[in-house]
């Protein structure tokens, strides 16, 4: 049974990951032509540690996050674009999606 648990849950972190790279080249396209030069990249971790990271390991000029604000009052960020906004050493861009 245990063999079987790890199957699956390999398998759910494999469709997780290609349904995140599906939405991320689709996002890819919308900036392409507006941006010179997108990195994308997937890796598991903390979200805010990895992104930043990783903008300093690129010498990113902007880090662009999107900001779902789950917790707390209406309208105030997140913890992860606010982790990102307060550390980072680049311009950060938050995004809301509209509804």
């Amino acid at each position: 049974m245990g063999d079987h648990c790890i199957e699956v849950a390999h398998k759910a972190k494999a469709i997780e990951v290609m349904n995140s790279e599906k939405i991320l080249e689709q996002d890819r396209e919308c900036l392409r032509a507006n941006f010179n030069d997108i990195n994308i990249l997937t890796k598991e971790g903390d979200p805010s540690t990895e992104i930043l990271k990783t903008s300093e390991e690129l010498k990113a000029d902007i880090i662009a996050v999107g900001c779902r604000g789950l917790r707390g009052i209406k309208g105030i960020m997140g913890s992860v674009s606010r982790n990102i906004l307060t550390h980072s050493k680049c311009s950060v861009l938050i995004g809301k999606r509209c509804k």
